[in-house]
């Protein structure tokens, strides 16, 4: 509270209080929405939370299975773990002006190709 002058009780996550000291710190002026429609397009985007699928039992049947069954379907079993997303997330640039709604009817393929 010294350091910023924000006080913690009024924040339900250290992110959010991490995030209003960045804009106190920054002085960074965000433009608010004058289209409600838009700032519902936006809300209803925000994900957030854990992401995980869960399956407590599961049994590997392919060529490099000792008890390898060829009658049986072929499965595969695999364990991925993404460190950083959070923060990996929070390194990229945020809009925070000129928001439109595009006229252009754009592609999948279209947004992907577009520069950073």
């Amino acid at each position: 509270m010294q350091t910023y002058k924000l006080d913690p009780c009024w924040y339900f996550t250290t992110p959010a209080l991490s995030w209003g000291a960045m804009l106190l710190l920054t002085k960074v002026a965000i433009e608010l929405f004058t289209d409600y429609d838009m700032l519902l397009f936006i809300e209803k985007g925000a994900r957030g939370g854990i992401s995980q699928c869960c399956n407590p039992h599961a049994i590997a049947n392919n060529k490099y299975m000792s008890n390898f069954n060829p009658d049986d379907e072929i499965k595969y079993l695999m364990h991925l773990d993404a460190n950083n997303l959070y923060g990996g997330a929070m390194s990229k640039y945020l809009p925070l002006k000129d928001f439109v709604w595009s006229d252009n009817n754009l592609t999948e393929e279209d947004i992907l190709n577009l520069s950073d």
